[in-house]
């Protein structure tokens, strides 16, 4: 089995993931570009389907074809509200959930592993409610929709002292671990966000 998880983002990373890294397990791709890169990959690869929820933390200025993905979702505006973050609607998230996990499954059957929807991390904290709803409403969809494969969560860090100090690094370990575990995610991935 091979140590490497590629990420493929349009049709020429499925083409490279196909020509350089045929022995992957899986590959991760986003819901947004799933229809061009699946035709492209290996017969048999793993699909690790990432819902790409993450682009609100660069809105309004994220590209037209994401925002005509996340348009496709009940509840998109509210997601990427900030007074909304505050004070999460739970049937609202959990439509929003549903929607972009089955989403997903649309996009790629059989996928093996699905992202935990998440907004990425801010240095005050804001949006660990929301991420919490999110997180929990992963679960009961998991449970209700009794999907097999394995759950994911993304930290999405956006400011360098999220890892360099102490303190603030502490607080995002200790919010990734309840985020984790109440989303019964199997594994967690960190990733940067940089602006």
């Amino acid at each position: 089995m091979a140590c490497h998880i590629p990420f493929a983002y349009n049709a020429k990373d499925g083409h490279l993931v196909r020509t350089i890294y045929p022995d992957a397990e899986i590959v991760r791709i986003s819901s947004e570009t799933a229809s061009k890169v699946i035709p492209q990959l290996p017969r048999g690869m793993g699909v690790w389907m990432d819902p790409a929820v993450d682009g609100f933390e660069r809105w309004p200025d994220v590209n037209d074809n994401w925002k005509k993905h996340i348009k496709t979702f009940a509840g998109w505006d509210s997601i990427g509200d900030k007074t909304f973050q505050q004070k999460p609607s739970l049937a609202t998230v959990e439509q929003f959930v549903s929607e972009v996990l089955h989403g997903c499954l649309k996009a790629a059957q059989k996928a093996s592993w699905l992202s935990v929807p998440q907004l990425p991390a801010v240095s005050d904290g804001s949006r660990n409610k929301i991420n919490r709803v999110l997180a929990d409403a992963a679960a009961t969809w998991r449970a209700k929709e009794k999907y097999r494969g394995k759950l994911i969560l993304p930290v999405i860090l956006t400011h360098q002292e999220h890892a360099d100090l102490k303190t603030d690094r502490n607080q995002r370990i200790k919010s990734a671990r309840t985020f984790r575990d109440c989303s019964v995610a199997r594994a967690m991935r960190v990733d940067w966000d940089r602006q």
